[in-house]
């Protein structure tokens, strides 16, 4: 059964791939100067605790040069963060207006 989905939209049409629970998902897009790539895996610390974990990377395409994680964590963790930086994105949004 698939745990996670990937989908892709270009020139061709979309495509979807699926991970399972044991294989997790890999996406990968680049230019022809930089590559981002967005793991997706579950982490199991018992029978039944188990935990999705995501990393999102980005290195120079051509293979020379630092690799930066932008994230690395779990979902939940990754979820924060995306409601904390749109409170703070409301926020600047009203000081700018004044409200």
């Amino acid at each position: 059964m698939a745990e996670f989905r990937g989908e892709i939209y270009g020139c061709r049409g979309p495509a979807s791939r699926l991970g399972s629970k044991a294989s997790g998902i890999t996406v990968r897009a680049n230019t022809w100067r930089v590559q981002v790539e967005v793991e997706m895996h579950l982490q199991r610390a018992g029978e039944k605790d188990e935990r999705r974990t995501v990393s999102v990377i980005a290195r120079p395409y051509n293979g020379s040069g630092a690799l930066i994680t932008l994230f690395e964590g779990t979902e939940a963790q990754l979820i924060a963060k995306i409601e904390r930086a749109g409170r703070a994105a409301t926020r600047r949004f009203a000081a700018q207006r004044g409200i």
